[in-house]
């Protein structure tokens, strides 16, 4: 499930940038020199794309974007490493099948530890960044039964992304 917020959009667009990021740095440290004529060339956008876009899927499907189901920061490193091993798998026999749509040997490796270190980055700066950033909705709850404590704990511990801060009950 994925909630559609300015907050949601903002950490999709993020991670796509940092998956970028990743496969041009892992392109220009492999490759040296050539790695221009590779990020260059015509089919360098589809190539690129193929990679962000399959991370993408596999951290999707790995539900790294359900905000409320990642409890812990280790269940989000365990939920990450999880979604590369996926995209690797799948990338590998991509290449496999298709030799043309490989970057360049070994971009992929250090891609996939250049994305994990800065998606776990880019989330501790998201949650802080997100969880003092204004407008947030005030919200006053209406009584004290068990359901509305378990509304309250969820909003307040694990739903940060939605900006709501609960003034009492």
């Amino acid at each position: 499930m994925f909630s559609k917020t300015w907050r949601s959009f903002l950490l999709v667009a993020g991670e796509t940038v940092l998956l970028i990021t990743a496969v041009v740095i892992s392109s220009v440290v492999i490759a040296g020199e050539r790695a221009w004529e590779l990020l260059l060339d015509n089919t360098a956008f589809l190539r690129v794309s193929l990679i962000v876009i399959t991370c993408q899927l596999s951290l999707h499907y790995a539900d790294l974007y359900d905000l409320r189901t990642i409890a812990t920061r280790s269940d989000l490193a365990r939920r990450l490493v999880r979604a590369i091993g996926v995209t690797s798998i799948i990338l590998g026999l991509t290449y496999w099948l298709f030799p043309l749509v490989v970057v360049e040997d070994g971009v992929f490796l250090l891609t996939a530890f250049l994305a994990t270190v800065l998606v776990m980055a880019w989330r501790a700066l998201f949650d802080a960044v997100t969880s003092r950033l204004s407008p947030r909705e005030r919200l006053l709850l209406v009584g004290t039964s068990p359901a509305t404590i378990l509304l309250a704990r969820e909003l307040f511990e694990r739903r940060q992304e939605l900006g709501v801060d609960i003034v009492g009950f």
